[in-house]
């Protein structure tokens, strides 16, 4: 899923005009993929990684109150 998310991202990045004005001032091809497309196709997928490590946290909590075992559930429960 995060792979599928990153290639889609960086086929849209790759079309964007400020894209195509960095190759066309003559960065170098990897310069452009680091520094502009890569950051822009990175917002999802560091918005979904959030969500997912945010609803792992929530889901750990339940199950460590269910099933009585210590972790990190319990103690981002206690504090």
């Amino acid at each position: 899923l995060y792979l599928r998310m990153m290639r889609a991202g960086m086929a849209e990045a790759w079309r964007q005009d400020f894209v195509l004005a960095a190759r066309a001032r003559g960065l170098p091809r990897r310069r452009v993929v680091l520094a502009h497309v890569a950051r822009n196709a990175l917002l999802p997928l560091l918005t979904m990684l959030g969500l997912q490590s945010a609803q792992m946290l929530g889901g750990s909590v339940v199950i460590e109150s269910v099933f009585a075992v210590p972790g990190l559930g319990r103690l981002a429960q206690e504090a």
